[in-house]
């Protein structure tokens, strides 16, 4: 449905990883279907940081007309 959406990415913590969570984002939504949000994480000493972008790029590139 068409309108403003809050979104934030949130992880609950297990026994390997502490819980976190991004900022709050606002995003406007058209009536139109084609949306899709994609959210990258990282750890603080970014370790596979290379891998979790070169998939979230693969699966933009696979979502773009």
């Amino acid at each position: 449905m068409k309108g403003a959406y809050t979104i934030q990415a949130s992880f609950p913590g297990n026994a390997s990883f502490k819980p976190a969570a991004s900022l709050k984002h606002t995003v406007n939504v058209g009536s139109q279907a084609g949306y899709a949000i994609l959210i990258e994480g990282e750890i603080t000493n970014k370790d596979g940081l290379d891998s979790h972008t070169k998939t979230a790029n693969r699966i933009y590139k696979s979502l773009r007309p």
